[in-house]
């Protein structure tokens, strides 16, 4: 059941050239701008992997003007459909309070949604979650499990938690 990582970059510099590389044998053809109409008429038909790309332009205004709260729309609509990388999206907007109000609580739903699908990156925010109590009740054996679970799916920053949570016992 192990995925791969979901979305996690650094900066907006880093989310274009991850675009530009999925996209790179119809740059040759179309714009970002073009691009961006095209994978808004997919998901528009509802196609949850489009969704979650279309999320991603909104949030670093790739072909359109930046509008994170569309972002969220986008995210929820294939959310809904299971799509674990959006559900780690949507938890991370409730988690950051991105373009919506911050709400732990749903945070730790869409992780939880994520998670269970083997993204090492939402199992990593559930041990987050858990060891500080944000949105649940503190439950550092519930932390630990999310942070192993991240780990043994190679997420380097739940490695080095638990190397340090090693270290102080």
């Amino acid at each position: 059941m192990t995925k791969t990582s979901c979305w996690s970059f650094e900066d907006a510099a880093e989310a274009t050239a991850f675009l530009d590389d999925s996209f790179r044998e119809h740059l040759d053809t179309y714009t970002r701008e073009d691009l961006f109409r095209m994978l808004h008429e997919e998901a528009e038909q509802g196609n949850p992997i489009m969704q979650q790309f279309l999320g991603l332009c909104y949030v670093i205004g790739y072909g359109c003007e930046e509008n994170p709260s569309e972002a969220v729309n986008w995210w929820e609509r294939a959310a809904m459909q299971d799509e674990y990388v959006s559900q780690y999206c949507l938890g991370m907007s409730y988690y950051e309070g991105n373009s919506i109000p911050k709400d732990y609580k749903k945070a730790v739903y869409w992780f939880k949604k994520s998670a269970e699908q083997g993204c090492d990156d939402a199992q990593m925010m559930l041990g987050e979650c858990y060891c500080w109590g944000y949105g649940v009740k503190k439950n550092y054996e519930t932390a630990v499990d999310w942070y192993m679970k991240a780990a043994g799916n190679g997420n380097p920053k739940a490695k080095s938690i638990l190397s340090q949570i090693l270290m102080w016992n």
